[in-house]
């Protein structure tokens, strides 16, 4: 049974919970981030723009009152394991109580263990596209983790992602299905239909799910470069095997253009917007014309520009990149950015904002959308995947 804030329990035993306590595990779904929440939802901004900037006076003596936000931001926004990296010396870590302590730590203990079998299926599929001579990129999940935080479990993550050219769907499909995945995604009509109205494919095995990317988003009027991403991909060392990444501007597009459609839906985690943070962060400073101009040819500059200005608004985190400011002509105000990713009836505020955004109209925007929807539902609507 959850607590208020939306935490599952966990297993006594993590290192020997079975199969089927780990799929039971990956199913759950987890909590809306902003319905119903215990405490006010600038409180949550609030830690973590303090958090961000480690700034501890920020909180002054509300330092109390926010461990209800932690707890939040732990079970809602999966920023448990980021702030146990993170809490060691930190001035908002300071009074904390032992229960939110001890909540953090719990965190960071499944992360663990989630990161070690994500890395024993990510072996599993190194060796078979070794074999099969079938390139892949790792995105997000422990890529991520590493890459912006320093540590495979410094990050919150349950499923591994990886991307595969659009030409190698196929082949890469039958190779997850011979190591024993199971596609959750339903494909009304057949996979190849489906793969037009999708941008990923959901997997399972041992409990550990898999997103199978092929491109990064199927919006109408939208061309993303994938080829230019596999060309520029870059390696890095995750746990001591060598993997291969998107490089730096093409992992925080991938990142700003996940955040456009969680917004939209209005369901975004706050979690990405502090890895699209840490992403720009480590962006050279005279790289954001190239950056913007590149996004430009493929139909998402004004989507990333959207979603920077609500990412920098809501968190109060302009000033300390003012280069990212000017490039995206300016921010809203922070009560317009957090007005904008809590609920609306219907969620018609987001949908407005992100019909704004696209580089296409609304009639044809609208007729994408109806065309698109049963093929999109049956692929990633937890209510119609299939069941192991």
């Amino acid at each position: 049974m959850r607590s208020s804030t939306g935490c599952w329990p966990l297993p006594d035993h993590l290192d020997t919970a079975t199969d089927g306590e780990w799929k039971g595990m990956a199913r759950r779904r987890p909590p809306h981030p902003w319905r119903d929440l215990p405490c006010g939802h600038d409180d949550l901004f609030e830690f973590v723009h303090a958090m961000l900037r480690d700034d501890g006076d920020s909180l002054g003596e509300t330092m109390r009152a926010s461990d209800l936000a932690i707890e939040v931001l732990v079970a809602r926004h999966r920023l448990g394991p980021l702030l146990a990296s993170r809490m060691p010396g930190a001035g908002w870590s300071t009074g904390l109580l032992p229960t939110t302590v001890e909540l953090i730590r719990a965190a960071r203990e499944r992360q663990s263990f989630v990161a070690e079998r994500c890395l024993g299926l990510l072996g599993i599929i190194d060796a078979e596209c070794g074999m099969a001579g079938l390139p892949f990129l790792v995105v997000k999940g422990p890529a991520m983790a590493v890459r912006c935080y320093g540590d495979i479990a410094a990050r919150g993550y349950w499923d591994l992602d990886v991307m595969v050219r659009e030409s190698d769907r196929a082949a890469m499909q039958s190779l997850l299905e011979r190591i024993g995945a199971f596609r959750l995604s339903r494909t009304p009509l057949g996979a190849s239909l489906s793969a037009r109205f999708n941008h990923a494919f959901d997997y399972e095995r041992d409990g550990i799910k898999l997103d199978l990317h092929w491109c990064m988003t199927r919006l109408p009027g939208v061309r993303c470069d994938d080829e230019g991403a596999f060309a520029g991909a870059e390696a890095i060392d995750l746990a001591g095997r060598g993997v291969r990444v998107l490089s730096l501007a093409d992992e925080l597009h991938f990142i700003l253009v996940s955040a456009f459609a969680d917004i939209q839906r209005g369901y975004l985690r706050l979690q990405t917007f502090i890895d699209a943070w840490e992403l720009l962060r480590r962006m050279p400073s005279d790289d954001w014309a190239e950056f913007f101009a590149r996004r430009d040819r493929e139909g998402t500059g004004r989507i990333c520009r959207e979603t920077l200005r609500v990412l920098l608004a809501s968190l109060r985190l302009g000033k300390s990149v003012p280069a990212i400011v000017e490039a995206i002509g300016g921010c809203a105000s922070p009560e317009v950015a957090r007005q904008l990713l809590l609920p609306s009836p219907g969620g018609v505020r987001g949908k407005r904002w992100a019909v704004s955004a696209l580089p296409v109209g609304p009639a044809r925007y609208a007729a994408w959308w109806c065309a698109s929807l049963p093929f999109r539902v049956a692929a990633s609507h937890p209510a119609w995947r299939r069941r192991c």
